[in-house]
């Protein structure tokens, strides 16, 4: 009854358990070790002794499960059981979906098809109301949203008492938000979450690659905020710092001004009036002459640019002018 079902899954296996063969008499399926390691047992021990599983994490699994889901899609089978149990982890961390006992090939006719339910509390709510329904993609999209929301908060988003109750809370679709459970839940992540698990088929996200795209999306937005709030923090605090040697930087900047007033004054003075040293060279006059117009009318900054990029040898000349006057 499984060999349909896993049929062509040995070529589906980026972001699922590998299968290596089946066997029929006996029934015996050969797949991939992964370890004992699962997103339930990351729940239990979250609930238990914590700490809560951070939402980049959970990210990271939910990119990898909706990869699977896309993949599986794609190759036309469904996997109607997707619950934090059937999702397993490698050493590396790399989530992947296992457990198809309850998988549909779509490509084999309605009639020929194992009609199987899934975990209740995963259920979407057209499985309830229609087997066949459960068999189809959006329905693991529903499933996942349910997981996400689990990995979030700790807990499902119905918990009803009895299966009938259950039932009745999952068609009315009233849960309580992420973020009023757990008040750090990204705002971008609990929106993707509550679309996955909107009770209307057709408003959840088109297929899992596009929840994919949508989950990576997320996962950007939310690196660059954490890396814009760390960049804004460390402005915030050069500041401070960068203000004061900016200050000090202009207050020895201003005084070196003056004094370079007060040097150019004496230069075009002696080179007005004095006959007893030797001529001063054109390109210091100038340099000077331009300067004293400079503070006269305004137009200093263009004129220290000239004047801090001027050559050593007109500066060391127009320090020798001034020597030469004292």
């Amino acid at each position: 009854r499984d060999q349909p079902r896993s049929r062509g899954l040995g070529d589906v296996y980026k972001r699922q358990v590998k299968i290596y063969g089946i066997r029929s008499s006996p029934l015996c399926i050969v797949q991939e070790f992964v370890g004992d390691d699962s997103l339930d047992d990351r729940l239990q021990q979250s609930t238990s002794v914590g700490p809560e599983l951070s939402p980049e994490c959970v990210l990271e699994w939910a990119i990898d499960v909706a990869e699977a889901l896309a993949d599986l899609h794609h190759a036309g089978i469904s996997h109607c059981d997707v619950k934090p149990a059937n999702i397993l982890l490698r050493k590396d961390g790399t989530a992947v979906l296992a457990d198809f006992g309850a998988a549909v090939d779509r490509k084999i006719p309605s009639s020929q098809r194992v009609a199987e339910f899934g975990s209740l509390p995963y259920v979407s709510p057209e499985g309830l109301k229609d087997p066949a329904a459960a068999s189809l993609p959006k329905s693991d999209l529903y499933s996942l949203g349910v997981v996400i929301y689990q990995l979030l908060t700790n807990q499902l988003p119905y918990d009803g008492e009895s299966p009938s109750d259950l039932v009745t809370q999952i068609n009315a679709g009233n849960l309580a938000r992420p973020s009023s459970i757990r008040p750090t839940v990204p705002r971008s992540l609990e929106w993707l979450c509550l679309k996955l698990m909107h009770s209307e088929a057709n408003k959840r996200p088109s297929s899992a690659a596009q929840t994919r795209r949508m989950l990576t999306g997320v996962k950007y937005w939310l690196s660059f905020r954490t890396h814009a709030l760390v960049t804004l923090l460390i402005a915030a605090l050069a500041l401070p710092t960068l203000g004061f040697a900016l200050t000090r930087s202009w207050t020895d900047t201003d005084q070196n001004q003056e004094q370079d007033g007060e040097d150019d004054e004496k230069v075009v003075e002696i080179a007005d009036t004095c006959t007893d040293i030797p001529p001063t060279p054109w390109f210091v006059l100038l340099d000077c002459r331009l300067c004293r117009a400079g503070r006269v009318y305004g137009c200093m900054p263009v004129l220290r640019w000239w004047r801090n990029s001027c050559t050593p040898r007109l500066l060391a000349t127009r320090q020798a002018i001034v020597s030469v006057s004292q």
